[in-house]
């Protein structure tokens, strides 16, 4: 953690930057922690496996109008609040 409380990341290309929020990895799960409350982050590969489908039917699934709106738009692809997406899966468990 850094001296302003937010995360200075170890690892990757982005190593020494420091992020205006802090970050934890729970059980291999992202959490961003906002004022106190964590929350947990889901990609294309996580709802992959919670789905049982591949990484290519979840796009297909994202592009949906009743599927939520990502929490951020990154580079190496979007990500998702991980309750947002599973209340989404529990009503449209026949997709």
């Amino acid at each position: 953690m850094s001296p302003s409380g937010g995360a200075v990341l170890r690892l990757g290309k982005l190593a020494g930057r420091r992020l205006p929020y802090p970050l934890a990895v729970v059980k291999h799960r992202s959490c961003i922690a906002s004022g106190g409350v964590a929350q947990e982050l889901m990609g294309t590969a996580e709802i992959a496996e919670l789905m049982g489908v591949s990484r290519q039917r979840v796009h297909q699934i994202t592009q949906r109008p009743d599927f939520p709106e990502p929490v951020a738009r990154l580079v190496a692809g979007h990500i998702w609040d991980a309750a947002d997406v599973r209340r989404w899966i529990k009503a449209h468990r026949d997709v």
